[in-house]
């Protein structure tokens, strides 16, 4: 069908994931966590045209296709729509199960450790197909004081003008 052939908006997520768990903060995730879920992300309809991908937070791996190991601990579905929502933060989890966005199998404790917080935070998802590269870059702004740091005397940076009598 023609729907299993558009690509998925959450494929470029998936691709920042693969690179996030290569970083220190993926590799404390991997210990942190260590369980496998696997995905079924539906463009428009959950359980139609489903993409299946695994997230082997043992390893440190995101792949498409199903988990070959044995059995997930997890296995979520999702509309695509939805599974970016979840995991950019703008949807609770919980809150998407109870309404249906969401469908789990397995277990239920490890599903609870799917949340926002195992996804990498980009300022916005690069598009896989335009091969854009990208850095995390933090800027410290010099001319900000650390937060410890108090004015010498009262009138700091006051200009001192003197008289003479």
């Amino acid at each position: 069908m023609g729907d299993s052939d558009q690509q998925l908006k959450s494929e470029a997520l998936l691709e920042q994931m693969k690179t996030h768990l290569t970083t220190d903060t993926g590799k404390e995730l991997t210990k942190k966590i260590g369980l496998v879920y696997q995905l079924h992300i539906a463009p428009k309809k959950i359980g139609f045209n489903e993409v299946v991908y695994t997230v082997d937070l043992k390893k440190g791996e995101v792949k498409k296709g199903a988990y070959e190991g044995g059995k997930p601990d997890a296995t979520f579905s999702f509309k695509d729509d939805d599974f970016i929502k979840i995991a950019t933060g703008k949807m609770n989890p919980q809150i998407a199960f109870m309404r249906g966005a969401m469908k789990i199998k397995g277990s239920i404790s490890a599903a609870q450790k799917f949340t926002p917080d195992i996804f990498p935070k980009p300022a916005k998802i690069v598009d896989p197909r335009l091969k854009a590269s990208f850095s995390y870059t933090f800027r410290v702004n010099p001319q900000q004081q650390p937060k410890t740091a108090r004015p010498l005397k009262k009138g700091f940076g006051q200009r001192l003008i003197r008289r003479e009598a």
